[in-house]
């Protein structure tokens, strides 16, 4: 079993967080290789952080000036059920760099190993519970927060599905064209439809800079489906 895990965008506040990772999901993974692209900004040397805990030779670092993307025209009033919670910018670098996260992912892999698993994983996410799960047909994703779509800030998948996943950037214009709104959930699960989706077991929030957290904001629908899902 070989894993490889992917962070990418930007470092935030990954150098608080990362005890907090390593022990509720780094420490669990077999045979982990590390392969991270984040903006260069004052908080990008936070990643070397990673060598606290594993062989540099497995750490893969890249930073990355990301670009000023041109942004779609506004869209009609009610597209998107669920409003978008970043800015159109902020949602078109976050597609920018996950695609950039899988490139730099192909270029560093090892062409004679086989990645049984790709992990997702945002910097700034503290967790409270994380359970891996023991099969990878299907694309495993956070039970919660998915907005009509997927929860887009962690998943577990096998490297097929992750192509689909962290490509969705290189399809967007097709999607919008066809009348997708520009909301990330819904755009990786467009991404991922051919793919099983099935519950993640894991509960977290996001560590912002100024030190305040995102809550932890199941839905009624979330858990009415988490409920039959896992039956």
């Amino acid at each position: 079993m070989r894993t490889a895990v992917i962070y990418s965008g930007q470092a935030r506040s990954f150098a608080q967080v990362f005890p907090n990772q390593y022990w509720h999901v780094l420490r669990k993974l077999e045979n982990p290789e590390f392969f991270v692209s984040v903006a260069k900004d004052d908080n990008a040397e936070a990643v070397i952080r990673l060598y606290e805990r594993f062989d540099p030779a497995v750490v893969h670092i890249e930073h990355v000036e990301q670009p000023q993307i041109p942004e779609p025209p506004d869209e009609p009033a009610h597209l998107s059920g669920y409003p978008r919670s970043a800015s159109k910018q902020a949602i078109l670098r976050q597609l920018w760099a996950l695609n950039r996260g899988w490139e730099f992912f192909q270029e560093k892999k090892n062409e004679e190993a086989d990645y049984d698993v790709i992990v997702r994983i945002r910097s700034d996410l503290r967790f409270m519970r994380f359970e891996m799960p023991s099969k990878y047909h299907a694309v495993y994703t956070p039970w919660w927060s998915r907005w009509g779509g997927v929860n887009d800030r962690l998943a577990v998948m096998n490297e097929d599905a992750a192509e689909l996943y962290f490509t969705t950037f290189t399809r967007l214009d097709e999607m919008l064209a066809n009348g997708a709104p520009l909301h990330p959930e819904t755009l990786i699960a467009e991404s991922l439809r051919d793919y099983y989706v099935l519950p993640l077991t894991a509960e977290f929030n996001s560590l912002r800079m100024d030190g305040t957290m995102t809550p932890f904001d199941p839905t009624v629908i979330d858990i009415a489906d988490y409920a039959r899902k896992t039956r």
